[in-house]
């Protein structure tokens, strides 16, 4: 046989949740910004040169395999060391 819970009846209001507070946005003050880095700088722009100027560029991949750089691959460095050279160089 099962007996129910008994209904207990409190004095104090059940507390609310407290509204939702839209999604804060980045600002400027709360992103992130390295500092400027003299020896990051150089290496920044030397390898921008690289890419821009050199012959095809070779490393090895997550297989341990030696492949040439794509020309898709060097579009996407191209871009990252831009965001780079931006963010340590004066």
């Amino acid at each position: 046989m099962t007996v129910p819970a008994p209904e207990v009846k409190t004095e104090e209001p059940i507390a609310k949740a407290a509204p939702k507070q839209p999604a804060q946005q980045d600002t400027p003050d709360q992103t992130f910004k390295p500092k400027k880095d003299e020896a990051l700088c150089t290496q920044a722009q030397s390898n921008m040169r690289i890419l821009q100027d050199g012959p095809r560029i070779r490393f090895t991949d997550d297989k341990g395999e030696v492949r040439f750089m794509t020309d898709d691959e060097r579009i996407i460095e191209k871009e990252r060391t831009a965001d780079a050279v931006e963010a340590y160089c004066d």
